[in-house]
């Protein structure tokens, strides 16, 4: 469980800034989401984005990120 604790670390650097994750959703389906990093909780982390128009909230668990399903996208500008 070390590593869930380690990856827990990363993701709260992350509160309140803008980041890009690409989440599995199944059967080769891959979803790419940008938005701002709300918050990092005991067991989940919370994402902001605007989809379709409207605001909502996305959220994962630190497992998601452990098996790969979830993955944090580097920043296209390069900053």
């Amino acid at each position: 469980m070390d590593s869930i604790s380690h990856i827990k670390r990363q993701v709260e650097a992350y509160v309140g800034k803008n980041v890009t994750i690409r989440a599995d959703r199944g059967r080769k389906r891959k979803s790419e989401y940008t938005g701002t990093l709300t918050g990092a909780y005991a067991n989940v982390f919370t994402l902001s984005c605007i989809l379709s128009g409207v605001e909502q909230n996305l959220t994962y668990s630190y497992n998601d990120i452990l098996t790969g399903n979830v993955l944090f996208l580097k920043d296209k500008k390069g900053a």
